[in-house]
Formats: structure tokens, C-alpha cells, sequence
């Protein structure tokens, strides 16, 4: 076992050149201490983390897409003849529009702490084509000594790539270390497990077909009315105990 466990640990430190799925390194993670497994998957399974992911992604997203420019003297307008505004005006790839995108992006960021797209254009300075979201899992975050960041990601065929920070957008949540944001799925990982716990508990409970009997004695005021309804009946039908 130390063999394997060893080759685990290397894999794990030169993961930026092995290619896995998105979800083998997600299987390595221990569960909560409830025993459920949490990760981006099962958290959206939660009925109150869902709740909260849905209000953020969808509440941003019915916001207006616009660029403005500031006017002299106060107030904005419209920068109809900003080099963005056409792409902007049209789709951010060919199977989303912008608000779905917004969406998705934002759903990344607050569940995992980053939503990031690669952005696909000719040169690294050219114009924009389109922004095609990256699944987290599938993009690692590197911060090489002069401070820059470099982006590991795997491709949807299974090929990796490295780029700099002005290859993709990147949506940070709330960071600790300033270049990565925080992974919900793991910084409150024991009270989603144990929310993912309660429901399935409850949820077997309410499925269970009980197979008991119950019985109970009657109460002795029962009885006694019995006894009282019984006395007054045999003194109707004897008028000599009258």
C-alpha cells in the first residue's frame, strides 16, 4: 500500500501534466464526518445550497449587458462604437447566450470559487471570437514566482493547455490566497455533508412501509362510562331497583 499510495502523491504534485477525468481527483476526497461525499455535484442536491447558487446565478444574470462610456459633465452613455459592443451584442459562443453564460459562470464561482473561460481568439491581443466555459475540474491555477498566473486547462477532447491570465476570463470569488477563490464545496463541507445526511435520513423514513401492529388498553374513563351506560340501561328495564 505504501506503493500506492506514494504513486497517488506524485501523481498529485505533477497533476498540471497528467490528464484525468474532471471528477478523479473529486473520488480521492474523504467524505464528511456525516458520511456523506461532497462535491460540486452532490452540493447542487442540497436543497438550501441550490437555493442560494440559483439566487445568485439567476439574480445577475436578468441584469442588462450593456457598455457605457462616461459623458462630460455627469451620467453616461450607451459605447455603441466600442470594438466589445458587437460581440456583446451577439452570443458569447454558439450554445449560450449571455445570460445562460452569466449564469453558469457565476454558478462556478460561488460553488467551487472560480468561474473561469478560456477566450478564444486568433493572438493573444486580437479580437474576441468567443468564451467558452471551462467545467471546474478541468482548470488549475498556478502562481509562478514573479507573480504571475498561469492556467492549466484540459481540453473537452482530452488534451491539455497552458495560458496566461489574459487567455481567459476568470470570476474570483472571495480568495485567500488572491488568485484562487474558495471552494464552498470544501470549506463547508461538513455542513452541506450533514445537510445531504438529514434529507436522506428523513427522506428513507417517510418511504418506510411500517409493518407493526399497534395496540393500546382503553383508558379506565372509557370503562367506566361502559360500567355508568351499563347500570343506567338495567335500571330503566327493572323499575323495582328504582
Amino acid at each position: 500500500m505504501p506503493g500506492l499510495f506514494g504513486s497517488l502523491a506524485r501523481l498529485w504534485r505533477e497533476r498540471k501534466a497528467v490528464t484525468f477525468a474532471p471528477g478523479f481527483w473529486e473520488a480521492l476526497r474523504p467524505p464528511a464526518k456525516s458520511g456523506a461525499t461532497v462535491n460540486a455535484t452532490s452540493a447542487l442536491e442540497c436543497t438550501t445550497a441550490l437555493a442560494c447558487v440559483q439566487a445568485i446565478a439567476c439574480g445577475v444574470a436578468m441584469l442588462p449587458l450593456d457598455i457605457y462610456r462616461p459623458r462630460e459633465g455627469g451620467g453616461r452613455d450607451v459605447a455603441t462604437d466600442e470594438p466589445l459592443w458587437e460581440f456583446f451584442a451577439g452570443q458569447p459562443n454558439e450554445w449560450q447566450t449571455w445570460p445562460e453564460w452569466i449564469e453558469t459562470t457565476l454558478m462556478h464561482a460561488v460553488l467551487c470559487g472560480d468561474g473561469i473561460s478560456f477566450i478564444n481568439r486568433p493572438n493573444p491581443r486580437g479580437p474576441i471570437r468567443e468564451l467558452i466555459p471551462l467545467v471546474p475540474g478541468r482548470v488549475s491555477i498556478e502562481q509562478r514566482q514573479g507573480y504571475d498566473l498561469l492556467y492549466h486547462l484540459v481540453r473537452a477532447d482530452g488534451r491539455s493547455m497552458s495560458v496566461g491570465s489574459e487567455q481567459v476570463f476568470h470570476l474570483r470569488a472571495p480568495s485567500w490566497n488572491a488568485y484562487s477563490g474558495l471552494d464552498a464545496t470544501k470549506v463547508a463541507r461538513e455542513a452541506i455533508g450533514l445537510a445531504l445526511a438529514t434529507e436522506e435520513a428523513h427522506a428513507r423514513l417517510a418511504g418506510r412501509e411500517s409493518g407493526a401492529v399497534f395496540r393500546h388498553k382503553r383508558p379506565k374513563a372509557d370503562r367506566l362510562r361502559e360500567a355508568i351506560g351499563a347500570g343506567c340501561a338495567m335500571d330503566r328495564c327493572n323499575p323495582a331497583r328504582s
